[in-house]
């Protein structure tokens, strides 16, 4: 996972290798790799939020979606603490109605251009400066700088439940396929 950054062009060549599926039968996805769990930042600015560590954020964000899955038996999470091989992330992001996207090193992950180039439901931290004119709440749904994620649940809850709104998401993200096609 993670080729975006440096060959777009590849997520749109894998996206041709996985086609979609009518079948969503894996509710919330994750999968990234938190390897840096047991680091702490080496300097940080004493004006600055901690909670912008994004390696930081990326650990509560995935604790937040274990304490969720452990009270919540009626959602169906696939959850994953480490990289996945090509094959299995794809499947399972085809697989999913939702997919999450943790920051990566810094706020935004490979994964959310991933799943945004596979035309999935993301919900993810405000993204800034993006390759393209993301817009929250409209190619993704938006946590804004909720950087302890307590307003994840809610927004699991509301996609799940609304499933016209996730395939608005979905269509509104296609749209930025074909204008990047240009």
């Amino acid at each position: 996972i993670g080729i975006f950054s440096n060959e777009p062009r590849a997520a749109f060549e894998a996206k041709k290798n996985y086609p979609k599926t009518n079948v969503c039968d894996v509710d919330v996805f994750f999968a990234g790799g938190l390897k840096h769990q047991k680091n702490k930042p080496y300097c940080w600015p004493k004006n600055r939020d901690i909670r912008k560590w994004w390696s930081g954020a990326s650990i509560r964000g995935y604790k937040k979606l274990l304490e969720i899955k452990e009270k919540r038996p009626d959602i169906n999470f696939a959850l994953f603490d480490e990289s996945l091989p090509a094959a299995d992330f794809y499947s399972l992001t085809r697989r999913s109605k939702i997919c999450i996207d943790l920051p990566g090193v810094g706020l935004s992950s490979r994964k959310f251009y991933e799943f945004m180039v596979f035309e999935k439901c993301v919900i993810s931290l405000k993204q800034q400066y993006t390759p393209w004119d993301c817009e929250e709440n409209v190619h993704y749904i938006s946590l804004s700088e909720d950087l302890d994620y307590e307003t994840l649940e809610q927004k699991i809850d509301f996609a799940l439940k609304n499933e016209d709104y996730r395939k608005s998401i979905e269509n509104n993200v296609k749209s930025i396929e074909n204008r990047s096609e240009e």
